[in-house]
């Protein structure tokens, strides 16, 4: 099932702003959008801040850096950071997202 042409543009919508949102929060300079739908027809999206200043997160590169960090190679963001950034987001997500 594809959506309907009015859910098409709300979610993209939505997902513009949700990754405003990130852009603030984090400082990232952009946002990678990168679906997944294996197994079941679905629609799973995963938004991932990229920082210029990070090689591991440009391009195709990110993919690497989740599965190193699945497998303990490479460190994943701190307890502390992403409570952070969640606090953060929790506090601007009306402006964003409403």
């Amino acid at each position: 099932m594809n959506f309907a042409p009015d859910e098409a543009r709300q979610w993209g919508d939505v997902v513009q702003r949700a990754s405003q949102l990130i852009r603030e929060v984090t400082g990232c300079d952009r946002v990678y959008a990168i679906a997944f739908g294996e197994g079941a027809r679905h629609l799973h999206l995963h938004l991932i801040p990229r920082s210029g200043d990070d090689p591991r997160t440009s391009a195709w590169k990110i993919a690497d850096l989740y599965r190193d960090v699945e497998v303990g190679k490479a460190k994943a963001a701190s307890i502390e950071r992403v409570d952070d950034w969640l606090l953060r987001a929790r506090v601007l997500a009306p402006a964003f997202l409403s």
